[in-house]
């Protein structure tokens, strides 16, 4: 079906663009300040997930076993670095390493690695296995997410872990 409405997808996507440039052109004059700004606001962020990631490594070298302690991140980060956000590492898995070190990280990735497994391992053609299917589908997303914004999403894991009980 795809295939069969190329030539529409085609014309719609070239229609988004030329709506997104009278867009810009509507803007006004200062489209070269609105880039300024978007950029700035990169960088910003840019900045602060690598200050998180590296105080992460920093964390995992020091204490590459069995990590700060769960829940000890923010502390452990303070003592480091004293800007930007001491919350979480902006990445799931270097926040795990931090916190937990080697071991810790292992253990976490045996459960990711059951839960993914297993959902990919029921998933079939009927509705209890469309199901689960779309609930694992949601935990990939929620995982490849994770990567640079983990903390944000942990309600939302919680939800999608409460599914699979």
């Amino acid at each position: 079906a795809l295939v069969k409405w190329r030539g529409r997808l085609a014309l719609a996507v070239v229609l988004l663009v030329v709506a997104a440039g009278v867009w810009l052109v509507a803007a006004g004059p200062d489209v070269g300040g609105t880039f300024e700004r978007a950029a700035t606001a990169v960088a910003r962020e840019t900045a602060i997930r690598q200050a998180g990631w590296d105080a992460a490594l920093a964390m995992a070298r020091d204490h590459p076993l069995t990590g700060v302690g769960l829940g000890r991140y923010s502390a452990e980060y303070a003592l480091r670095h004293t800007a930007w956000d001491a919350t979480h590492a902006y990445n799931i898995v270097l926040h795990v390493l931090a916190e937990s070190g080697v071991i810790g990280l292992l253990g976490w990735a045996v459960l990711w690695g059951r839960v993914l497994w297993t959902g990919l391992r029921h998933a079939s053609r009927t509705a209890t296995g469309i199901a689960i299917f779309a609930v694992h589908g949601m935990l990939v997303a929620f995982l490849v997410r994770s990567q640079s914004e983990p903390a944000s999403y942990q309600a939302t894991l919680l939800r999608l872990l409460k599914l699979l009980m």
